[in-house]
């Protein structure tokens, strides 16, 4: 499929049933919860005083990245240039390979 310019997209498509929902994602997203309240809890107490507060700041962000995670990536998919698997986030329509800088067209099928 040609696109703007230069570039020449490769095509995948992906099926919702076959989205990864096994016992691997669930965990995951459950580690990821769990490690977001606990770097919560230490970014309150870290708080306290001013010095824990500068040191609170980035504690807060990597939480609040970690509440972000299971919502954020739906499933991996790969190349067809390169065989480099990446995540897409939901209803994404391209993306472009980390390796060989193919740009590629997700096609979402329900």
């Amino acid at each position: 499929m040609e696109g703007k310019g230069r570039y020449t997209f490769e095509t995948i498509t992906v099926r919702r049933s076959e989205i990864a929902t096994g016992g691997k994602r669930k965990a995951k997203n459950v580690l990821s919860i769990i490690t977001g309240f606990v770097l919560s809890l230490i970014a309150l107490l870290l708080t306290i005083t001013i010095i824990g507060f500068v040191i609170a700041i980035p504690v807060w962000l990597g939480a609040a990245a970690a509440f972000a995670y299971p919502f954020i990536y739906e499933t991996k998919v790969e190349c067809p240039n390169c065989g480099k698997k990446r995540f897409i986030r939901k209803k994404q329509e391209t993306a472009m390979c980390i390796r060989c800088k193919t740009p590629i067209k997700v096609e979402w099928i329900d």
